[in-house]
Order: C-alpha cells, then sequence, then structure tokens
C-alpha cells in the first residue's frame, strides 16, 4: 500500500463527501487498480475501495446509498465496491492481494488496522 499521491488530491471532493455523509461509519478509503490514475471525470484503470460501517446489505441498495453521497460531478463516474469491515476483514481474497500491491490509502479511521492488515498479505 502506497501513500496517497495526486490521485488523493484529485479525489478530493470524493474523499470529503464521503467523510461528511458517512461519519465515523467510514473506516478506509483506497484507490487500487493496474494503475490507479484519477482525473476530473473518471478513475482510469482504477477502483475506490470503501470500507464503512452500516451500509445496506443488499448490493443495489448499497450502491446507491453511496453513490448519492458523491458529488453531482463525480456520482457513477466512480468505480467503487463498498463493504464493511466484517465482510473486508473476514476473507482474505485476490481483490484484498490486489489492494495489499496497488492501493494508494486515500483515508484510514481504522487506527492502523486498515494498512496493517493488508502490509501482512
Amino acid at each position: 500500500m502506497t501513500p496517497p499521491t495526486q490521485p488523493a488530491q484529485q479525489l478530493q471532493p470524493v474523499i470529503a463527501a464521503l467523510q461528511a455523509a458517512l461519519d465515523d461509519d467510514l473506516i478506509a478509503l483506497a484507490l487500487f487498480g493496474s494503475k490507479p490514475v484519477a482525473t476530473r471525470s473518471r478513475i482510469a484503470t482504477g477502483v475506490l475501495l470503501l470500507i464503512a460501517d452500516s451500509l445496506p446489505v443488499s448490493p443495489l441498495r448499497r450502491s446507491q446509498y453511496i453513490h448519492s453521497f458523491l458529488p453531482t460531478d463525480w456520482r457513477f463516474r466512480v468505480n467503487l465496491l463498498a463493504y464493511t469491515p466484517l465482510e473486508w476483514f473476514n476473507h482474505v481474497t485476490p481483490l484484498a492481494l490486489d489492494v495489499a500491491l496497488d492501493g494508494i490509502l486515500l483515508y484510514d479511521n481504522s487506527h492502523n488496522v486498515f494498512p496493517a492488515r493488508l502490509s501482512v498479505l
């Protein structure tokens, strides 16, 4: 996991909106993919991983819930995966390995649990 860089600055409106909407429920945000690159219009070859408490169970409702918080010009232009901490930390998946290798940590409210979990993978 690499520290925040230029993509974090470009994604600041998205990060701020999710922080404001989810408050303490937001645990972590990471950008990952083959080469995470952020632009104003979309995240090219990257996916935003969101870990948060109190997410809707239904994948469709979860997506609608999270996207409703995004600034209008970012809505549905962000490739986003959302998990609860229980869903994310209970199983080591190829996705977790991809995030550990290529991810850029954008936000961490896990008291370093998220980066520590990824570093042992």
